[in-house]
């Protein structure tokens, strides 16, 4: 093999070292406190799967009633018909 094709084959350190950082490094993270996760109570999730159940993919505005209705966030609201 010579040795400009063995040059291309082994990415240089410098590439390595980059493709690392592009995966998000978590020293930058680490300085900031993790959020933690809010669980929906129980009867949050009743009424959630009736309204699943009347509208799999409500408007942003129905979300914004839901939220409302259930004293939860709207990202909330959201995430959690995107995962049903």
């Amino acid at each position: 093999m010579s040795p400009s094709v063995e040059a291309e084959a082994t990415p240089s350190p410098e590439v390595n070292q980059r493709r690392v950082s592009a995966g998000g490094s978590r020293s930058a993270g680490a300085e900031r406190e993790k959020r933690k996760r809010s669980r929906v109570t129980p009867d949050q999730l009743v009424h959630l799967e009736r309204f699943f159940s009347m509208d799999r993919s409500p408007t942003a505005a129905r979300r914004r009633e839901i939220s409302e209705l259930l004293g939860m966030q709207e990202r909330q609201t959201q995430i959690w018909f995107q995962n049903r």
